[in-house]
């Protein structure tokens, strides 16, 4: 493969080959070839996945034959040639959420056994896929209205805990059990029946992400419809468990196509360009590790993108470049970690990701024990949007306003501007480097965290802030995000808890280098 030529927009058609035939093998089973399903936890068997492949092979197949099923007035259930919508169109009108409204309630009510319950919900699902975002509102908030909490039934059982008192322990273990089921929202039931259904040949989680993700993005405009976001994150919190999830080293010759694909399309930081700079990143001193979940088996949730070198990184560009000379990953000392993308907006704020570098890392030591320095080469997002915002208390000399005054355009240009003026001209090294500073170990966010968003992942799962860099990154991004600034944390093993300590008490660990940037 190594010797394969590419124009650069094209899929090498070896590798096309060989990811159709993998993807054919995986089809045959809902996790894959090379993925084994993870055992179900305690208690939770119905909502997870199924015990043995045999059952799980099943248990897809009833659910696919259940699209098909329809349950009339009477009880009977039918057979339908093909899963149908509930509604005819993409807007809906007040009949048709009295149609759905009924439709819930036959679901919920789950008359003729679980299996019909499966049935109603997934022709919700479809009906849900055709509706236009406006309708998809209208339907949250019919859940959230008429298939929520019960209060009557809530308000219940708080009184009767307060009768049965202190003293009779199983009276009052019984009413607790009943006022947890009156506390838990009826819609609870229907995100546990999509979970169970096969929606266009996805399983039935991966279109609860889809759906939180949109949910997600109504929230600004609708915060009440925050509640339903709380219950699927929850749900998705435990269904995305790490004990779930299976790290996997994504390789040019091993990995699917469309695996691949999905880390073009969603790597936002340094874009990938082309096949050929994908394969950059997958061979030789470069290593892309993925988390991958069962029931959504070629999907990558989160990637970290890791190269093998000698020394700290200090440029981007150096790491990114296609044309540079590889090194044998057994001759490098670092590994540098130099991208993080979440691809599942569905998946926000679930916290699988704070495993994911020091997951691969341990995988990297293991495989390769001559490394001894673990590292990234991490953005400034939020930099220069800091620096606009607080222009006039940067603490800066005199004479360094005047050089950033002189560099302007006219009263009409910022001294932001003015220092990405100076960055791009290789100026203003040490006026950068002690804003830096003062932005990293001063400036605090809601809780007495650090207010950069990077800063705040990496230290709190342990590593420290090393090094900054002038000039990392010079693309246009770079210097309109950071002024061109990127830097270093290092993650040492034996220091990851105490740094994790020292964060959660609002402390940012830092290497005595840029603590001293802040007395220059």
């Amino acid at each position: 493969m190594d010797g394969e030529e590419t124009d650069g927009s094209a899929k090498p058609k070896q590798h096309v080959a060989i990811s159709r035939v993998q993807e054919t093998e995986a089809s045959m089973s809902p996790f894959g070839k090379s993925m084994s399903a993870p055992e179900s936890p305690s208690g939770s068997s119905g909502d997870l996945i199924a015990g043995t492949k045999k059952n799980k092979l099943l248990a897809k197949l009833i659910s696919k034959w259940a699209e098909h099923l329809t349950l009339d007035a009477s009880g009977k259930v039918t057979m339908d040639e093909e899963p149908r919508p509930i509604v005819s169109g993409p807007d809906l009108d007040e009949h048709d959420e009295d149609v759905l409204a009924t439709h819930v309630e036959q679901c919920l009510e789950g008359k003729g056994g679980e299996l019909s319950a499966i049935s109603h919900a997934v022709r919700l699902g479809n009906t849900y896929d055709v509706l236009s975002l406006e309708s998809k509102q209208k339907l949250f908030y019919l859940l959230k209205n008429k298939f929520g909490v019960d209060t009557n039934a809530t308000k219940a059982g708080c009184e009767r805990i307060l009768a049965v008192g202190e003293t009779d322990d199983v009276e009052r273990a019984k009413v607790m059990k009943e006022l947890s089921t009156a506390m838990a929202p009826r819609y609870l039931r229907l995100f546990k029946l999509f979970n169970n259904g096969l929606f266009a040949g996805s399983s039935g989680v991966a279109f609860l992400v889809k759906l939180r993700s949109e949910l997600i993005t109504l929230l600004k405009q609708h915060p009440q419809l925050r509640e339903l976001d709380t219950c699927l994150c929850d749900l998705l919190s435990a269904w995305f468990d790490l004990s779930f999830l299976e790290l996997k080293h994504v390789t040019w010759d091993g990995s699917p196509a469309s695996v691949m694909e999905l880390l073009m399309k969603h790597e936002a930081v340094h874009k990938i360009q082309s096949w050929d700079d994908m394969r950059n990143r997958l061979q030789g001193d470069r290593r892309v590790y993925a988390y991958f979940h069962p029931k959504m088996y070629q999907v990558p949730l989160i990637f970290v993108e890791v190269a093998l070198v000698n020394g700290m990184p200090n440029r981007i560009g150096d790491l990114l470049a296609q044309n540079r000379d590889n090194i044998d990953p057994k001759q490098a000392d670092t590994a540098a970690f130099y991208s993080i993308t979440n691809t599942q907006s569905g998946l926000a704020q679930i916290s699988f990701g704070n495993f994911l570098v020091k997951k691969a890392a341990m995988l990297l030591r293991k495989e390769l024990p001559n490394l001894k320095t673990f590292v990234t080469l991490s953005p400034v997002p939020g930099f220069c949007k800091w620096l606009l915002d607080n222009e006039s208390a940067w603490p800066l000399s005199a004479e360094h306003i005047a050089m950033l005054d002189a560099a302007r355009e006219g009263d009409s240009e910022s001294r932001t501007d003015a220092l990405r003026k100076l960055a791009r001209r290789g100026e203003g090294r040490q006026i950068l480097l002690m804003l830096a500073a003062f932005y990293f170990l001063k400036e605090k966010a809601r809780g007495n965290k650090p207010r950069d968003p990077v800063s705040r992942f990496h230290l709190n799962n342990g590593a420290s802030l090393h090094r900054i860099h002038v000039g990392a990154d010079m693309s246009e991004n770079g210097v309109k995000q950071s002024a061109g600034i990127m830097v270093n944390y290092l993650y040492r093993f034996e220091d990851v808890e105490t740094n994790h300590e020292s964060y959660c008490d609002g402390i940012v660990k830092a290497s005595t280098e840029v603590m001293d940037l802040l007395a220059a």
